[in-house]
């Protein structure tokens, strides 16, 4: 199973080149973390308003890098905040984790 669907990161590099891409990798690689963590704090403390956010951002941040496992999994977490069901979404959040470890190893590659 590839982890990374190639198709948006080629788009990218079509528009603005590999400069472009390898600054919204690196981007992605440092804000991503931020993000689980903001929506795991959130989800802890019963602020599920701000989960829902924190999972919004790395629905598109993942789309954008083709990383649609991730996407799809942050989609449902996003979707369990809304509802408020914390029980679901504590054990998606290492789930996530480690398909983001998967991914951020891809996306080194190609910056690298």
């Amino acid at each position: 199973m590839n982890v990374i669907d190639q198709e948006p990161l080629d788009m990218i590099r079509r528009v603005g080149g590999d400069e472009l891409l390898e600054q919204l990798i690196e981007i992605f690689l440092i804000d991503t973390p931020q993000r689980i963590k903001e929506g795991q704090d959130a989800i802890v403390s019963d602020d599920f308003k701000t989960a829902e956010r924190s999972f919004h951002s790395l629905v598109s941040m993942s789309g954008n890098m083709g990383a649609t496992s991730m996407m799809d999994l942050a989609r449902n977490l996003e979707q369990l905040a809304s509802i408020k069901n914390k029980e679901e979404i504590l054990p998606k959040i290492t789930e996530i984790e480690t398909i983001f470890s998967n991914v951020k190893m891809e996306l080194n590659k190609l910056i690298n």
